[in-house]
């Protein structure tokens, strides 16, 4: 786990090395409150997004060479939406970099919805901070994203005939969610920070529109609730005109 100090470090190796490539990065997670003076005291990892000057999503090569001069060892994941970093000399357990993309496509880390945090975003050199409100919604669609992934794991085991196939969509399933889980609570600690500063109910509904349609109305379920009432993204008419 890596403390405020580390975090610093580690977040500082990224941002240079980002700026010798000409991008721009954004950290979401744990770095993003501790940049915003509200630090987490330990995390697992350090996660940014990275964009060109024009804040649109830079090419998988570009990121690629970025990852390589971090040093460590460099793994592609998640249908070439994250570049993972693991630097094993940098502290007592290996730190772990997760240098996200995003895809082209609805889902989670859309592209529409992390080139718009980047509009908004303020920028300080070469380090763009998010809207909190786009920070808090991209942990919630992350709690969604892993409930999905355990339905769906649970369905493929429910027609696997094959025991051992089936056992790993269960495990799957499982460890989903057991994300889903960990991300819904972060979703309320970032709330419970962020609200002591305000917070703007209109940003969450823009957000919410780069969100995927079929995910959107548990995204501003689970936001809703985080906000402990003060938010009522899920009576929107705009975003929910069914209700």
């Amino acid at each position: 786990m890596l403390d405020v100090d580390a975090q610093r470090m580690v977040f500082e190796r990224v941002r240079m090395a980002a700026k010798q490539h000409g991008l721009l990065v954004a950290p979401i997670g744990s770095v993003y409150f501790l940049q915003m003076g509200e630090p987490r005291l330990l995390t697992k990892d350090v996660d940014t997004v990275l964009h060109e000057n024009d804040h649109e999503i830079p090419p998988l090569e570009k990121v690629v060479a970025l990852a390589n001069d971090l040093g460590g060892e460099v793994v592609v994941a998640e249908q070439r939406s994250i570049v993972i970093v693991t630097i094993r000399d940098l502290a007592e357990d290996p730190v772990i970099i997760e240098l996200l993309r995003g895809r082209d496509r609805p889902g989670f880390l859309n592209r529409s919805l992390l080139t718009r945090a980047a509009d908004l975003a303020k920028r300080d050199d070469n380090v763009l901070h998010y809207p909190v409100e786009f920070v808090i919604t991209l942990k919630a669609e992350a709690s969604i994203d892993r409930s999905e992934r355990a339905r769906k794991a649970r369905g493929r085991a429910a027609k696997e005939s094959d025991p051992a196939k089936r056992q790993e969509d269960l495990d799957m399933a499982e460890r989903s969610d057991a994300r889903s889980t960990d991300f819904s609570r972060d979703v309320f600690g970032q709330m419970a920070a962020a609200m002591q500063g305000g917070l703007k109910e209109d940003l969450f509904a823009d957000a919410l529109t780069h969100v995927k349609e079929t995910w959107r109305a548990d995204v501003a379920n689970l936001v809703d609730a985080a906000s402990q009432g003060s938010l009522h993204l899920r009576s929107n008419k705009k975003l929910f005109p069914k209700g």
